[in-house]
């Protein structure tokens, strides 16, 4: 008897996970946020519009100035004070600003 049974039986038929609906619901979801992601601007586009908010500090061109001489001043070798060429400059500036006639 217990044949007989075991020939009838039959499992239950489940369907498969594409037919479920809520895995079918969860893929389209998934689909349409990877639609919606791969849809963006241009990177140059995105660039240019962080740079163009970026605004530099008013001082920025005379800071990048600066670093750029100082690497030539640090490159630069400091020269022998000259005590006598220092006396005749200032004896010659003291010269042009005194009044020419008297």
């Amino acid at each position: 008897m217990s044949r007989l049974v075991a020939q009838r039986y039959t499992p239950p038929v489940k369907p498969s996970p594409a037919q479920a609906p809520g895995f079918r619901k969860v893929k389209a979801d998934v689909a349409a946020k990877r639609t919606r992601l791969s849809v963006h601007a241009p990177a140059a586009t995105e660039s240019r519009s962080a740079q163009d908010a970026a605004v530099a500090p008013p001082d920025d061109k005379e800071a990048q100035g600066k670093a750029a001489n100082t690497e030539k001043m640090n490159a630069a070798k400091p020269g022998e004070f000259n005590k006598q060429a220092f006396i005749d400059a200032v004896n010659k500036a003291i010269d042009a600003q005194a009044p020419k006639n008297l």
